[in-house]
């Protein structure tokens, strides 16, 4: 089991070419204050070459706010479940569920965007196929007490946040891109995460 940022990290590989360009966006990106009521499963990836993604944005594009809750993604993943009540689940049940199962694979397939109307900047992420993520997802919605804001679960790995009408400058066909998930994350308050290697 991995336990800290650090080990995750060393299994991240990069092929960026400025390290300084790395720090930067590392600092730009400091975790927000605690706010957080609700439990967040999620499967952590590696793939080369995130942060040259992440220098594609222009600053005055970036939306952030006085804690820092958004700007760009530097942790790789796609978000399993937010909503979890943490006082009705058991973190042992939550760590135990992600222990039985395995790695799988899975592919980003395009750069788009979620708009919202009430909102005042832009998603920009991967869309992700694996259709391991519809059935996991459909198993711990079930499985643990939780709250789910929007209907729909359309699996996708946060790039960033940007300006309200940025972001569609961002969105573009890829060639498929494989990754691997390998690792499972709980993240509960104060942004306190377990990193779970996959079998």
């Amino acid at each position: 089991m991995l336990k800290k940022y650090e080990d995750y990290y060393k299994c991240l590989k990069t092929d960026i070419n400025n390290p300084n360009d790395v720090k930067e966006i590392v600092e730009a990106t400091n975790s927000a204050k605690d706010r957080k009521s609700f439990g967040c499963m999620m499967f952590y990836f590696k793939i080369p070459g995130w942060y040259e993604y992440l220098l594609e944005f222009d600053k005055k594009d970036i939306y952030d706010n006085k804690d820092y809750d958004y700007g760009l993604e530097i942790e790789p993943h796609t978000t399993l479940m937010f909503g979890l009540h943490l006082d009705e689940v058991d973190d042992k049940d939550v760590i135990k569920w992600f222990e039985g199962v395995k790695s799988f694979k899975g592919k980003l397939t395009e750069i788009s965007i979620f708009e919202n109307d009430d909102s005042d900047y832009d998603v920009v992420k991967f869309d992700v196929k694996a259709a391991k993520l519809d059935e996991f997802r459909k198993e711990v919605e079930k499985k643990f007490p939780n709250t789910q804001t929007f209907p729909d679960f359309h699996p996708h790995a946060t790039l960033a946040y940007v300006k309200k009408g940025t972001g569609k400058k961002y969105t573009k066909k890829l060639k498929d891109v494989n990754v691997e998930f390998k690792y499972g994350v709980y993240s509960v308050k104060n942004y306190e995460k377990t990193f779970i290697t996959l079998k």
